[in-house]
């Protein structure tokens, strides 16, 4: 009996202790966050001149607007900032946006319009990213953190939610956003600064090969092939 009490002395601890460390796991979610640049090259630096973009802003590699077919936007329109609900349809697809609601190129930099081109409509509405290729990091450099939060919704290409993320004291430097579990495809970031946030430097895991050079390295074989002929000849 003496025994038996000492196995279970000994292990009980042992296996409340697994069975915390794994709830932990499961409530953790997969998408993780560190000041400082990725370790990637810039993908975009968003060197537009300043303005409103009319519709989807759109590179080889990203397309950005404000949010996604299936969410639902709330807020904007004054002082107030915009807030994003709801679970995208599949498959993600960005919307196009409303004039003076979607994102704006100011200094060159990225920021979202809340309903307006007034002094409280930049920098403090939504954006959402949409990603040509499936991403497991990804960063950007903030500018204009005066101590609020953002608010980060990783989304996989068929519009599930892979993790929900905070960034509260925000303040100028770069963040990087990695995953430890399912590849991410889009992600929508929303924010309660006191002065609004901007991005710039973005960062991806993932780089397309743009079509030019694609058509160049056809040029290329088909000149090797000619080659080739010519020397049979």
């Amino acid at each position: 009996m003496k025994m038996v009490n000492r196995i279970r002395f000994i292990f009980l601890p042992v296996v409340l202790a697994c069975l915390f460390l794994f709830a932990g796991l499961a409530v953790a979610g997969p998408i993780t966050v560190a000041v400082g640049p990725a370790p990637f090259s810039i993908v975009d630096s968003f060197t537009l001149p300043d303005g409103e973009i009319s519709g989807i802003y759109s590179t080889f590699s990203t397309k950005i607007a404000e949010s996604f077919a299936g969410q639902t936007v709330s807020g904007g329109a004054g002082s107030t900032f915009e807030t994003v609900s709801g679970t995208p349809s599949n498959p993600l697809t960005l919307l196009v946006p409303a004039a003076q609601d979607g994102v704006y190129i100011t200094l060159g930099r990225l920021t979202g319009l809340a309903k307006g081109l007034g002094f409280y409509d930049i920098a403090e509405g939504a954006m959402s990213l949409f990603f040509t290729l499936d991403q497991s990091s990804m960063g950007f450099s903030l500018v204009g953190g005066h101590g609020g939060n953002a608010y980060l919704d990783f989304f996989a290409r068929d519009g599930s939610l892979i993790d929900s993320v905070l960034v509260n004291n925000l303040f100028n430097t770069d963040y990087t956003f990695s995953s430890s579990g399912p590849l991410f495809a889009g992600i929508t970031i929303s924010n309660d600064d006191p002065g609004g946030i901007t991005i710039d430097d973005l960062r991806i895991s993932v780089v397309p090969i743009p079509g030019a050079f694609w058509l160049l390295g056809s040029g290329l074989l088909g000149l090797a092939g000619l080659g080739r002929k010519l020397k049979k000849n």
